[in-house]
């Protein structure tokens, strides 16, 4: 089943971004994307690795960011294209921390959805595109 192995191959690529995502894995994220892949991030494009390492300066280091993903539905187009949508919701905190270190939770900073596209290339399965689509915002 050709198709399940890419299914399964882009869904742990969302998940392997997200994780990069969240601990600022600047270059783990890049590397996860085609060489002039693209990720559009509240609107404003990112094309190449190092446009896309410097996306993660916007936020700055003191920002705890943590996504929980869903509904993952990836649609293989042929045997070196897919698309994928994901449902997202991610909690952000930048310097409200307990006695204890531990952040406080508020409020979800926003739901949305990811709309990615993948191409297969000798290293395995890449993004060429990931745009983010806000639903909600706080």
């Amino acid at each position: 089943m050709p198709n399940e192995a890419a299914k399964r191959a882009c869904e742990e690529l969302i998940v392997r971004l997200t994780h990069a995502q969240d601990h600022n894995r600047a270059q783990t994220a890049a590397a996860l994307f085609v060489t002039d892949g693209t990720w559009i991030r509240s609107g404003v494009p990112h094309q190449g690795h190092e446009a896309i390492v410097r996306s993660f300066d916007r936020a700055g280091q003191s920002v705890v960011i943590r996504h929980i993903v869903s509904s993952t539905l990836i649609d293989v187009i042929d045997d070196d294209h897919a698309t994928g949508v994901t449902y997202y919701l991610a909690f952000a905190n930048r310097d409200d921390v307990a006695a204890d270190s531990v952040r406080r939770l508020h409020s979800p900073a926003s739901l949305g959805e990811w709309h990615d596209r993948f191409e297969r290339t000798p290293q395995g399965w890449r993004f060429t595109q990931r745009t983010g689509v806000r639903i909600f915002e706080s």
